[in-house]
């Protein structure tokens, strides 16, 4: 699982300023482009709330494997679509693949994660993640912001498929969805539900901002990708 999301966190961390710098160099201006990443969020609205059904109905693994399959597929379409405008449904649907492997991922790893080391596992997927995040704008530095980069993240998520397919990887029991309402959650969790709405606030506007702020202050691109 850790391999998995580590694969997918470098298309993430590349997609974003990818993105981001493609729609600028084509004249769209910063606020479309915080549109159009704001649609990478109006994915996963759409479909975080279906997850838990779609995992007990068909298990974690068929959606892991799905989810990354999308992603390529996303991936290698935004070079290929010449109506710019389209762009803001593809970012959705990225999002909507990219928090199905997001959450299942985590769960899994959480699942079964003994209660003696939970701690230390779940801070090495995270780290594990977030070295991911970093080599994608470091990838980008190397390809640049071309088509190939495009296709190249939807390569590296085929290759975050592979982990998946191994057979003897332990999967965890499938079970019915319980039902939360989404106001009960909140209750539940709210300093844990406030303190990850600033990280996401964050660090999606670094991702996609950033470098565009770096080379309007005369940076060169490369060096952009470098700071992310």
């Amino acid at each position: 699982m850790i391999a998995a999301a580590t694969m997918f966190g470098v298309t993430y961390g590349l997609s974003a300023p990818l993105i981001a710098l493609d729609l600028a160099q084509r004249g769209f201006d910063e606020t479309l482009i915080g549109l159009n990443a704001a649609m990478h969020a109006v994915g996963v609205l759409v479909v975080a709330p279906a997850l838990p059904r779609l995992a007990a109905r068909f298990g974690q693994r068929p959606v892991i494997v799905i989810a990354l399959l999308a992603s390529a597929g996303l991936m290698a379409l935004f070079p290929l679509v010449a109506l710019t405008l389209l762009w803001f449904p593809l970012r959705a649907a990225l999002g909507a693949a990219s928090e199905a492997l997001f959450t299942l991922t985590e769960t899994w790893t959480n699942e079964l994660s003994p209660e003696d080391a939970r701690g230390r596992i779940m801070a090495t997927y995270t780290a594990a993640l977030s070295l991911g995040y970093a080599a994608g704008p470091a990838l980008l530095a190397w390809l640049g912001s071309g088509d190939q980069a495009y296709f190249a993240g939807a390569a590296l998520a085929l290759v975050a498929v592979l982990p998946l397919l191994w057979w003897h990887l332990r999967v965890p029991p499938q079970e019915d969805a319980p039902q939360l309402a989404l106001l009960r959650s909140l209750r539940l969790a709210p300093l844990g539900m406030a303190a990850t709405l600033l990280n996401a606030a964050v660090e999606t506007s670094g991702l996609s901002f950033i470098t565009l702020y770096a080379t309007n202050m005369g940076w060169s691109e490369i060096a952009g990708m470098h700071l992310i």
